[in-house]
């Protein structure tokens, strides 16, 4: 899968389920994000620094955006979770950039 390409990663989050992304937390957006979608590419650059969890994505005012669950607890952003502009490239964040699918092995026995 490109990691330039969310309309794969929207395919992979509708067949396998949650994905563990990495992004980057460390700059003003991400601390101080209450609620609303980020949408700044400049603002929120990809330098990975955090593990979180993409579960989802959704639409708002014509502005697609991914659902994505946070560690810090339910009194950051909306009850913990963020939205994150859909782009191409590296996304906003970083988001496109180290999708983590599940796998499972079955063991013969």
């Amino acid at each position: 899968m490109s990691h330039q390409n969310p309309e794969q990663l929207k395919g992979a989050v509708n067949a396998v389920g949650p994905i563990s992304i990495g992004v980057g937390a460390g700059n003003a957006a991400w601390f101080q994000y209450k609620s609303g979608i980020i949408d700044n590419a400049d603002i929120c650059l990809p330098n990975l620094d955090h593990a979180v969890l993409l579960v989802g994505y959704g639409e708002e005012a014509g502005k697609q955006y991914w659902i994505v669950k946070n560690s810090w607890g339910s009194d950051w952003g909306e009850s913990g979770f963020v939205r994150i502009l859909i782009s191409s490239g590296y996304g906003v964040c970083g988001v496109n950039m180290t999708p983590i699918f599940p796998s499972i092995k079955l063991l013969h026995q």
